[in-house]
């Protein structure tokens, strides 16, 4: 930005408001260095307008003073506000995506034994479709008792559960 904004005519080198070239397979496309951070540089590419984030620096090369005369001071200058902000936009786009996605949401309605949200995502709660009951009086002082835990996984394990639940007999209507 300094060598347009201040009125200086444009030094060669790789600095923010500077045209600069980048090779991809074997085709040069002439860059605006847009902004630096560290050994990486955000650039617009002067033929599409497309901006690429996070340029490794070894990628970009200075270009003559004839290639950078092809481009007009108030041209470049314009291309270079427009870049910059599109990049604060995506910025601001990132961070608010940044910060949505970091909260959870908590709306979530029951619906068929269990808990929908919003976003589709689905929780499933074996003890919400038990119903509560209290235990008989004469198994009162047997609730006590610690039953044994499942023999495993899979369908031994379902057989243990099974075989060692309560069984209650059906009232008749």
């Amino acid at each position: 930005m300094a060598p347009l904004e201040a009125g200086e005519a444009q030094a060669g080198g790789i600095a923010p408001g500077n045209v600069a070239r980048r090779e991809l397979d074997g085709c040069p496309f002439d860059v605006l260095i847009l902004r630096m951070h560290g050994e990486e540089a955000d650039v617009l590419y002067l033929d599409d307008m497309n901006i690429e984030r996070e340029v490794p620096l070894e990628e970009v090369d200075e270009v003559s003073a004839d290639v950078r005369n092809c481009w007009s001071r108030e041209n470049l200058i314009s291309m270079l506000e427009e870049g910059l902000a599109c990049l604060a936009a995506d910025t601001v786009e990132e961070e608010a995506k940044a910060r949505q996605a970091s909260t959870a949401d908590t709306n979530m309605r029951w619906e068929q034994g269990r808990f929908v949200a919003d976003d589709g995502s689905v929780f499933l709660s074996s003890s919400a479709s038990v119903p509560v009951t209290e235990a008989p009086k004469e198994q009162a002082c047997t609730a006590n008792v610690v039953k044994p835990a499942a023999c495993g996984t899979g369908l031994r394990g379902i057989r243990c559960l099974r075989k060692n639940r309560p069984h209650h007999p059906h009232a008749v209507a």
